[in-house]
């Protein structure tokens, strides 16, 4: 990303990409995380627990967690065939279709949990990405498939029932993370802090700048957005990217408030257990697997940041003295449908 690379070029930083497609595999990015072959590792909750649990170190998870980069707020849903309305109507013999090894999968999971007649009985014909699924699902091949964008956005527009989706009825199942392998957090201490003071950096201009965050996620799309900006917006609708205020104050309790990440760790691991996934004698304790010095070198820094623009403002002026940050809350269609 260009705003960010500029940022940390500064300290002469720099990012090596790996987009190897070996490593679209979790397990083999768990791997190789673990033998010190990638720092930094981009996956999901679920996908940490699952697949680091298969490549321990010393008795270890291969990283730790170094903040959250984003909850998939809508962004990934499940959808029906045009003849079927809820999940009251799927058929014993309908087909599903999910992206396997992918958060699409741990958000089936999730439904299937939720909904008993789903259960473990529905066939699946799956893919190896979303565009797979949807394919399928136009061609009738399956009656059921777990999208992710720009896919839930094309499949909404063509009139497919959108019936389940995160952000609504799975608020909180699909979180972005950044995982750093252990030696690296040690050796190269300095430079994680320069990484997230830069990348959190970014995100706060983002946020001001979502006209250009959509023409940068369109032409990171790819193919799937066919250079068209407003799926590049409905990838980013369906995206919550989390700020450092979001990431400090709700998710690692560093603002007064309960630990967040805590409880979900502890509630995915529960899902994977109860889906087969990993045994739940495997999980890891949610402290061993959290580092928040990297949140926490901010903190004074964020701090003293609004003490100054307070002081700056003068006494009529109302500006916050600390940080803080509140739950958002969605809506979707899909929410007036099965419960």
């Amino acid at each position: 990303e260009p705003r960010l690379a500029a940022k940390l070029a500064k300290h002469n930083l720099g990012i090596d990409y790996i987009d190897d497609e070996k490593l679209y595999d979790q397990g083999a990015r768990m791997e190789a995380l673990a033998k010190g072959k990638i720092d930094l590792a981009l996956t999901t909750v679920d996908a940490f627990l699952q697949h680091g649990a298969k490549h321990l170190k010393d008795g270890k998870y291969p990283g730790v967690i170094l903040w959250n980069i984003d909850e998939s707020n809508g962004g990934d849903a499940v959808f029906l065939a045009k003849d079927r309305k809820s999940f009251d109507d799927v058929k014993a013999s309908d087909k599903v279709c999910y992206a396997a090894g992918t958060p699409s999968e741990h958000l089936w999971d999730f439904a299937s949990l939720a909904f008993a007649n789903l259960g473990e009985n529905l066939a699946t014909d799956n893919g190896v990405v979303a565009g797979d699924c949807y394919k399928k699902l136009q061609a009738g091949k399956v009656q059921v498939a777990v999208l992710w964008q720009p896919f839930t956005a094309i499949a909404e527009k063509a009139g497919y029932p959108k019936v389940f989706a995160t952000g609504g009825q799975a608020d909180d199942i699909i979180i972005d993370i950044v995982v750093a392998n252990r030696d690296y957090v040690v050796k190269e201490k300095d430079a994680l802090v320069k990484l997230a003071s830069a990348y959190f950096s970014t995100i706060d201009a983002y946020s001001k700048d979502k006209a250009g965050h959509a023409k940068f996620i369109t032409k990171d799309c790819g193919a799937d957005c066919k250079n068209d900006e407003t799926l590049g917006l409905a990838v980013l609708g369906g995206i919550d990217f989390l700020d450092y205020t979001e990431n400090a104050c709700l998710w690692w309790g560093m603002c007064g408030s309960a630990v967040k990440m805590t409880s979900r760790i502890r509630k995915t691991g529960r899902l994977l257990a109860a889906k087969g996934k990993i045994a739940a004698n495997k999980l890891p304790d949610a402290a061993s697997i959290l580092n928040d010095s990297f949140l926490g070198s901010m903190k004074k820094e964020r701090e003293e940041q609004i003490r100054l623009a307070s002081e700056v403002a003068g006494d009529k002026t109302k500006a916050p003295k600390k940080l803080a940050a509140s739950e958002k809350e969605y809506a979707y269609a899909a929410d007036k449908k099965d419960g």
